[in-house]
Parts: structure tokens; sequence; C-alpha cells
């Protein structure tokens, strides 16, 4: 039995990369050399096995299949709904509670100054970043792992070591 877990929206570049939205909370279980099946014509799903695969936002991924080699073979399995196998689909399952949590609401520190509570995570590609209120501003801070010292989600405090100047920039 397949499970539909998303959809594929478009080509990417020109060497068969597709952009996909997929209804999974980790892709753990989707790795390189899994099946994903897209669904060519109705009620017909055809197994192609997953290069690489990339998060690139919440629900987004950045996809690239083994037999898809230039955007043009990639363009047949635009706009097709995707469905992963029985086991695969238990497994993304099981994996639900271990899905990201949010750190909205938890305390910032610069170091040891506390800068404000996170009101928004803002997930992309580029640049995840947090909003927060410093100094009655809303402000964009970057949420890099580089620049994370320490996560404490018991008390709900994240301590960052933010790059010299961020700060200046909303000052005035």
């Amino acid at each position: 039995m397949l499970h539909i877990i998303g959809k594929s929206v478009r080509t990417h570049g020109i060497h068969g990369d597709l952009i996909v939205q997929l209804n999974v909370f980790s892709k753990k279980a989707l790795k390189k050399n899994a099946s994903l099946f897209f669904e060519t014509r109705p009620d017909l799903f055809l197994p192609y096995t997953i290069g690489q695969i990339r998060l690139l936002n919440d629900t987004t991924y950045l996809l690239q299949l083994l037999d898809k080699k230039n955007k043009e073979s990639a363009d047949e399995l635009v706009n097709k709904n995707i469905a992963v196998d029985e086991t695969t689909y238990q497994l993304l399952s099981s994996l639900k509670d271990d899905h990201k949590k949010s750190c909205v609401g938890f305390q910032v520190f610069n170091q040891e100054v506390l800068l404000g509570i996170i009101e928004e995570e803002i997930i992309s590609a580029q640049q995840p970043l947090i909003k927060i209120v410093y100094e009655n501003k809303d402000i964009l801070l970057p949420f890099h792992k580089n620049f994370i010292v320490k996560k404490d989600t018991k008390n709900k405090i994240i301590v960052l070591d933010l790059p010299d100047g961020i700060l200046d920039f909303y000052k005035n």
C-alpha cells in the first residue's frame, strides 16, 4: 500500500533537481537510495530513487533523483503526487515526535545580555532568523547553529554569540 506524502512543484536548475512539498516531519527516512513513488498517470505510481534530498524550509525539499539527470527529464515529474511505501510511511509517522520543536517563547541572550523573547522563527534556505522585540523594536537575528552557544529547552533559554555590530544596526 502506498501513502501520498506530497507533490512535486517544479524543476530547479539544469541537472534534473525537483522542488517538492512533503508532509513529513523528518527526512530521516528519506535518505539517499530510498524510493519515492510518483503518480505519473492516474493511479499509476512509478518508483524513483533519491540521489540527494535537502530541506529548504518546513515542508519544501530540494530533491535529486538518480534517474533524472537534466531539466527535460525531470519536467515529466512536475505537479505529480508523491507517495512512499507502508514501511517508510510507518517510519515517518514514528518520527513525528522527533520533529524540531519551535523556540517561540524562549528567552534570547547575546552572551550574558538578555535581548528579548522569540516571537517568531523564520526558516529559509538562505538564513534561518528569529524575530524578537529589542528596545521596543521588532528585530531579526540570525539563528544559525554557528551563533548558538547554548540551548536550554527545560528553562526555555537560548544563548547566542552574535557578530559584533549586529545590534548596532537596530539602534536609532
